[in-house]
């Protein structure tokens, strides 16, 4: 038979669990990524904390924290290499563009004309605005307490509004701005006969 050396204790605590470097980084690429970011930022905040040297113990803390970084940018290195391949799974983007287009349908469509033509809504004349029932969700408005200004539209019975697209999404209980502004712009276009 043939006889095994003794780990020292530094090789048995490198790594949680007694395992072996493969091991470690075998399973750091099964947590999630949101996992593996918080484990980084708790290990770096950990060392810090060790302003004393503490010999084996500072080492190890190192060794994975280099160990979850090491996992990290591989994972950005993946990523990195599949983008604009054909296979890739379609991460949604932040649209650039989103800015812009908001500004033309704000420019295009008031607040008032989206409560009354879009949102259905009755508004009536107090003093320099525009004052109705509020159209959100959830709030059962028995007086009037929905106010339309020339900018935004704001209910102080349950601290809601915003411009023209917020307006929308909170009426119509949209989870994205973006659907919110593809329904305006799809109103817009119909309309002004088509043309945007």
């Amino acid at each position: 038979m043939q006889k095994i050396a003794p780990m020292t204790p530094t090789e048995i605590s490198r790594y949680p669990l007694g395992q072996s470097e493969r091991e470690h980084r075998l399973a750091l690429q099964t947590i999630p990524t949101s996992v593996l970011e918080r484990e980084i930022e708790l290990s770096q905040w950990l060392v810090l904390d060790l302003t004393d040297d503490l010999g084996d113990s500072h080492e190890v803390a190192l060794i994975q924290i280099e160990a979850l970084l090491d996992e990290r940018n591989r994972r950005r290195r993946l990523l990195e290499r599949h983008v604009g391949h054909p296979l890739a799974p379609r991460w949604p983007q932040r649209d650039r563009s989103f800015r812009s287009r908001a500004d033309a349908v704000k420019a295009l469509l008031t607040p008032e004309s989206l409560c009354i033509d879009v949102l259905g809504m009755s508004l009536s004349r107090s003093g320099g605005h525009w004052i109705a029932h509020c159209p959100f969700p959830g709030h059962n408005d028995h007086s009037p307490s929905c106010h339309v200004y020339g900018d935004h539209v704001w209910c102080y019975g349950c601290n809601r509004g915003g411009d023209v697209i917020t307006t929308l999404r909170l009426a119509s209980n949209m989870s994205d701005a973006l659907d919110a502004l593809e329904t305006l712009e799809a109103y817009l276009s119909i309309a002004n006969g088509g043309a945007r």
